[in-house]
């Protein structure tokens, strides 16, 4: 057997030990690095509130719905990385606008059928809106699992489940909103308002089975003096996840509930409440509202159907209407709940080199109700939380889910630490819930805050409007 040549010998065995103790003390540096608080130091201001203004008198109002192009080819959104493509053809998607104006004060409500709104997105929308001449408004998504992806300028959501950003998709929902906006601005005119409040048992918590969830109806009627119908707004929560996943693009269950609300005349429009811990109990429709069919369609058609049934308040004139918006200050982000030890550290770090440093929150006053816009996904406990402020005023806040940005699911501090399922997808930990709720309440203060010599007869602390959203006939 040949022997090695002098000098060419291959490492000793002192050597060879000296790369596996190298490479576990590199790994160990490397976890510890990735264990330390890379976050810059974020302190959260007071909200900054930036309008409010409440008037009474006439009511005005036009609604408006437009069909949204979308391009050839255009990804879905959720559930998949980079979004997925679909197998099976699904319908038109739309966007929808209700315009009010009550003493030259006009405010509006935009949505658009889509899983999420990014910031991005909504402050183009805002700027059409303002095109309008309504200078505050709520924006918002229907959180439908099954519209298209592309919408979203931001990498992380892109990667996560909107898909790559494609400007022909944000550019055909802007176009659709512009639509929207002119049907409703040309409809402008006379109209009468009528508020109602039920509960509807379409909902099952799934991060706490058997625990409560936010069950509220909320219905809105506009009606011209004669009885034509303007607009019928909804505030119902149930997540639209029940188109099977190769359909689309889908407006899931809240697009099937406005289709039916339009087969009545005017335009309907589906606001999420506190959707963060909220699944769609179809057995619960299927019981009340029959089978329609397609899963999304039984559902939608059912909420619509109790929606419709609601006991109906007409509210006297003058009509009081009020906005207000907010810009706050986010916590800084916190995924250790989302992603597993020891990569919790780690990826806490990174995503906070994207995530935004501030959001907007909206309040849309209708009478003795208070819509509540938040950025985000609030749990039923969250969401009750925020709407202390306007309860304590003696009138009806509700949270409306998914407007004006996007900052992930809200669960109170309780649910992060036992790790329930929204908690999964909170972005910003703990902390969101009760960054809402400060700014939910300075909102509210600055809309309800008004002397007393400008309150008009809606400025009432009773609420006749309770029904059990199952029974009852609409009034005229």
């Amino acid at each position: 057997m040949a022997r090695p040549l002098e000098g060419m010998a291959g490492p000793s065995a002192p050597g060879r030990r000296r790369w596996p103790i190298a490479l576990a003390l590199l790994s160990l540096a490397a976890l510890g690095a990735a264990a330390l608080d890379w976050r810059p130091p974020r302190h959260e201001a007071a909200p900054r509130i930036l309008a409010a203004e409440t008037r009474s008198g006439a009511l005005l109002a036009g609604a408006g719905r437009a069909r949204v192009d979308l391009p050839a080819g255009a990804v879905l959104a959720g559930y998949r990385p980079f979004g997925r493509e679909a197998t099976e053809e699904g319908g038109p998607l739309h966007a929808r606008s209700l315009l009010l104006e009550v003493g030259g004060l006009r405010t509006a409500v935009v949505l658009v059928e889509l899983m999420t709104l990014p910031p991005s997105l909504a402050a183009r929308i805002e700027e059409r809106v303002q095109a309008a001449g309504a200078g505050c408004a709520v924006i918002a998504a229907t959180h439908t699992h099954s519209g298209p992806g592309g919408y979203d300028r931001a990498l992380l959501p892109q990667a996560v489940a909107a898909g790559r950003f494609d400007p022909e998709v944000e550019d055909a929902i802007l176009d659709a909103v512009s639509a929207s906006l002119a049907s409703a601005g040309a409809e402008l005119d006379l109209a009468d308002l009528a508020t109602a409040e039920g509960t509807l048992p379409f909902g099952r918590n799934r991060d706490r089975p058997g625990h409560p969830v936010d069950d509220r109806l909320t219905g809105v009627r506009i009606l011209r003096p004669d009885g034509a119908r303007v607009a019928h707004l909804v505030r119902f929560s149930a997540h639209p996840t029940l188109e099977p996943r190769p359909f689309g693009p889908s407006g899931d269950w809240p697009g099937a509930a406005m289709a039916a609300l339009e087969d009545e005349g005017g335009v309907g429009i589906v606001l999420q409440g506190a959707v963060g811990d909220a699944r769609a109990d179809l057995d619960a429709a299927r019981a009340l509202g029959g089978d329609a069919g397609r899963d999304a369609e039984t559902f939608g058609r059912a909420v619509a159907r109790a929606t419709t049934a609601l006991r109906y308040h007409e509210v006297a004139a003058p009509v009081a209407l009020g906005c207000a918006a907010a810009e706050f200050d986010l916590p800084r982000a916190d995924l250790d709940s989302m992603v597993p030890w020891p990569l919790g550290r780690l990826a806490t770090n990174l995503a906070s080199l994207e995530a935004p440093a501030s959001s907007r929150i909206a309040a849309l006053r209708l009478d003795d109700l208070v819509l509540l816009a938040v950025p985000a996904e609030p749990t039923f406990g969250a969401a009750l939380r925020a709407e202390e402020a306007v309860a304590r005023a003696g009138m009806r806040g509700r949270i409306v889910s998914l407007a004006g940005g996007y900052a992930g699911y809200a669960p109170l501090p309780e649910d992060v630490a036992a790790r329930v399922f929204s908690s999964r997808y909170a972005w910003f930990g703990s902390a969101l819930a009760g960054t809402l709720a400060r700014g939910a309440e300075a909102t509210a203060a600055a809309l309800l805050a008004r002397p007393a010599h400008e309150r008009g007869l809606s400025d009432r602390p009773d609420d006749p409007t309770a029904a059990d959203g199952s029974t009852g006939e609409p009034t005229k």
